[in-house]
């Protein structure tokens, strides 16, 4: 457990000269955010009160909090009558990773292992960045490497290897997909631990129909080692309907199967799935954590994966929002849930009506009866 108690805010200056305790925070709304691939940053408001701490709340110094540093990217600076405050956003020193660059350009398509391309962006970067990779990954094809920064790079490798990227501090760490996933004995309970839940799809981007090019024969041009081919995920067009997107040309392929298998991963054939909720409960919420999760009034329980949280490391009362997977498990026991859930509203409505044709099968008697007296 955190000892909230000790927790401290430091601010140290570009130079490395100065290193400070910010004691002037308001911290109940020191708010923390991170999301999987996308966001690690801290934002806060702190009021003057003269100190070298306040002053050094300035762009590009770094804040040390809970063992991470941030850089940071905004301060603005406010005066209410006599008071003055600055209002602070910091970035993980993960994406100063932007400085380093590559001017260099590997031309041609070339086939990299994710470690290559690491290689050829981090060795003998000046700042102290160092990577590892935890996983298995197999290897792509790539066009015209390099001329980009290395934290481009890093992009493109959680768009061409599907990883997953959490930094401690200048240490990188690059997960494969099941190396990143830790099962634990833990549940969201709507109604016992969480009191809000949100889930929400969006089918923007579905494709599920695509042309593929595999290999081409040396010094034969417009030659396959197979044909190209038309590729149908069947699954996804009996749900959403045909949804044709962008070729799939990859030059490893020269078996057929291999890369029918390969253009059917890539398609993102399934709308994402955003869901949400508070967590009330005791139990520390960690990215990458899978958790049981069941909200009964929509009769859907499956497990989920933790993407995202906002929490407040100074303010142990307020609870952490917590943002979950978009996996294809989660989207396959929503819909079923949703399926039950119009059954027995038809169930519900077929019944309503029974009971209102008895009823006024039951008036009519009534009235016949009496017409006839």
């Amino acid at each position: 457990m955190i000892d909230f108690k000790k927790q401290k805010v430091l601010v140290r200056d570009f130079n490395n000269q100065y290193e400070e305790t910010v004691t002037s925070i308001n911290f109940e709304e020191l708010v923390r955010s991170w999301k999987k691939n996308s966001d690690y940053q801290v934002e806060f408001t702190a009021l003057n009160d003269g100190s070298l701490a306040y002053n050094l709340l300035r762009n590009e110094n770094s804040l040390l909090i809970d063992g991470q540093e941030y850089v940071i990217k905004q301060a603005e600076r406010s005066l209410d009558g006599y008071d003055k405050s600055v209002a602070v956003t910091a970035t993980h020193i993960y994406f100063e990773a932007t400085r380093i660059y590559n001017y260099q350009t590997k031309s041609g398509t070339i086939t990299y292992s994710i470690q290559d391309i690491l290689h050829y962006f981090f060795d003998n970067n000046p700042y102290g960045f160092t990577w590892e990779v935890i996983g298995n990954f197999s290897k792509v094809q790539i066009e015209n490497l390099g001329n980009t920064s290395a934290l481009d790079a890093l992009n493109t490798c959680v768009d061409k290897f599907n990883c997953v990227i959490y930094p401690d501090n200048k240490h990188i760490r690059i997960y494969a997909r099941d190396a990143w996933q830790k099962q634990v004995d833990k549940s969201y309970l709507y109604g016992y631990n969480t009191t809000t839940f949100s889930c929400s799809w969006d089918t923007t981007t579905i494709q599920n129909v695509t042309m593929c090019y595999g290999k081409q024969k040396e010094g034969a041009e417009g030659q396959y080692y197979f044909p190209p081919f038309m590729t149908k995920n069947a699954t996804s067009i009996k749900r959403w309907g045909e949804r044709p997107g962008a070729e799939i040309s990859d030059e490893r392929f020269t078996d057929k199967n291999a890369m029918n298998a390969y253009a059917m991963s890539s398609m993102q054939a399934d709308p994402v799935t955003t869901m949400a909720l508070t967590y009330d409960g005791d139990d520390q919420v960690l990215p990458g954590e899978v958790w049981y999760l069941r909200v009964e009034p929509e009769q859907f329980d499956t497990d989920v994966e933790v993407t995202g949280i906002t929490d407040y490391p100074f303010a142990p009362d307020h609870k952490p929002e917590v943002e979950l997977d978009n996996s294809v498990r989660t989207l396959l026991d929503e819909d079923i849930a949703q399926e039950r859930l119009v059954k027995e509203a038809i169930k519900h409505n077929q019944a309503a009506a029974q009971e209102i044709k008895a009823t006024n099968e039951k008036a009519c008697l009534l009235y016949t009866s009496d017409a006839a007296d």
